[in-house]
């Protein structure tokens, strides 16, 4: 009697016998490897994205630093080009006009606008 009392509680604490114990868990093992797998490979895949989105942002930030300085030597140009000296230099040069001569040039003096404003 005591030796199949004792083989009766071997047979229960054994998983395989065991209606919730060891079938319960068939198959987890490659479960958590494929969504472990997984894992890595979006891990992965996001790091590569975010590393290529880095590397254009940058590129971008360069070329707009370097569209503002061009802009900015642009702007200087405009504003020397506009200067009386200059723009008399290149009418000259560019365009073949000549340097009135001082019957040439007469100033008219407006006494009212067209808002009606004096000046």
């Amino acid at each position: 009697m005591a030796n199949s009392r004792r083989l009766m509680f071997l047979r229960i604490m054994n998983p395989v016998n065991s209606a919730a114990g060891y079938h319960k868990f068939d198959g987890i093992v490659p479960k958590m490897a494929i969504i472990f797998v997984t894992l890595l490979i979006s891990l992965w895949f996001s790091n590569q994205t975010s590393v290529k989105l880095n590397s254009e942002i940058r590129e971008l930030e360069q070329t707009r630093d370097m569209e503002k300085i061009r802009s900015k030597k642009l702007e200087i140009n405009m504003i020397s080009m506009i200067s009386g000296e200059k723009l008399t230099e290149a009418a000259i040069k560019r365009y073949g006009f000549k340097q009135p001569s001082s019957g040439q040039v007469v100033v008219v003096q407006r006494e009212h606008s067209f808002l009606g404003a004096k000046f």
